[in-house]
């Protein structure tokens, strides 16, 4: 906080805008965890090879009733691998935004529900890309 009051102090203003990346696995025929991704889609693809659309769409929704208000959301470089990005907004308001629609805050629901397992572990798996929440 003192770091942004002094910013403005000599002019300048802060904004940020946070981003959740998660990956979105199976559950197995008796309903435990894997670690088999519930899609093999890339960087910005579509259905039918993203399969996680519809758990970003509620996932954004109930974002959005929280007064959290998603800028928009994809699917990220790896397999099952997603992103919610959020308005940008004060420092401490994105952090907030990101910390309340962390797993396993609100997120995690969505994904039981549709059964399959939400992750913010990094797949090692030889993928470049990982889970992270970025501001």
């Amino acid at each position: 906080i003192k770091a942004v009051a002094d910013a403005k102090e000599a002019g300048y203003n802060f904004n940020f805008g946070s981003e959740l990346e998660f990956y979105l696995f199976k559950l197995d025929e008796k309903g435990n965890r894997t670690y088999i991704p519930h899609d093999d889609a890339g960087y910005m693809d579509i259905a039918p090879d993203d399969r996680g659309e519809n758990v970003r769409r509620e996932i954004c929704l109930t974002l959005e009733q929280m007064e959290i208000v998603p800028e928009g959301s994809h699917h990220e470089e790896g397999p099952g691998q997603n992103e919610i990005d959020f308005e940008y907004s004060d420092p401490l308001t994105a952090a907030d935004r990101a910390m309340s629609s962390s797993p396993p805050c609100s997120v995690n629901a969505f994904a039981t529900a549709i059964v399959m397992r939400l992750s913010s572990v990094t797949l090692s798996r030889g993928v470049k890309s990982s889970n992270c929440w970025l501001l």
